[in-house]
């Protein structure tokens, strides 16, 4: 049973105990570690200030721009993970930002005139029937240049997340380090696990801006197309 969690001293208690010696080794290690994130939102932020000004005009009926956005506060909530040794959740997130932006890029592709309710009735109609996730979702993206690069980030992404019984039991069976309590209910230190958490919120942060630039481009083609017609 969890103690339960009274006041904000008690919070940084909590925190203090379970993770500080975690948050201190990772500042020692990677002093510049927060800095590597906030050049990944710069690179993003910079590929949004470039879009084409006949989407951007349309962003509040984009369930593209809302997924766009809501990256920074997931990076930002994976700053706080890596100095907590959380690992495996920037994973999920990671792998969640890839699933959250095709989704929207197929439903704003397909249902370009759409309201955004409608779009997000959409959205919950193909969750329910299943498949609208990982390379099955991926696939449904037309002529998307770097859809291999995609599906491998997210299948090494689902090997953190789900790891075999094999890679479990290595961690589980492993020597906790000297003075750690309850090993198992709290994180651990990983220096390789932390580089390799660095490494692919740049991968999802290129792959994000490689997104956004296939979906103006796509989204202006459907657009002249439908102008054409009418």
């Amino acid at each position: 049973m969890f103690r339960k969690i009274e006041s904000m001293k008690d919070f940084e208690n909590h925190i203090k105990d379970a993770y500080g010696n975690i948050i201190v080794r990772t500042e020692a290690d990677f002093p510049d570690a927060f800095h590597k994130i906030d050049s990944i939102l710069d690179k993003i932020r910079a590929s949004i200030r470039d879009i084409d000004s006949r989407v951007f005009s349309k962003r509040n009926e984009l369930l593209f721009a809302i997924r766009l956005v809501e990256c920074f506060r997931i990076y930002n909530w994976i700053k706080i993970c890596l100095s907590c040794g959380s690992y495996q959740s920037i994973f999920r997130e990671l792998r969640f930002i890839l699933d959250g932006l095709a989704q929207a890029c197929y439903i704003d592709l397909n249902h370009i005139d759409a309201s955004l309710t409608c779009k997000l009735e959409v959205y919950k109609a193909l969750g329910e029937i299943g498949g609208f996730i990982g390379s099955s979702l991926f696939d449904r993206i037309k002529d998307f240049e770097d859809k291999q690069k995609l599906k491998v980030l997210y299948k090494e992404l689902s090997r953190f997340v789900h790891p075999s019984v094999e890679e479990s039991r290595v961690w589980i069976e492993s020597s906790p380090p000297d003075g750690t309590v309850d090993s198992l209910k709290f994180n651990r230190y990983d220096p390789l696990l932390f580089t390799q958490s660095i490494e692919k919120c740049r991968s999802v942060g290129e792959l994000l801006i490689s997104l956004n630039t296939h979906f103006v481009r796509a989204f202006l083609e459907i657009s002249c197309d439908e102008d054409i017609i009418r």
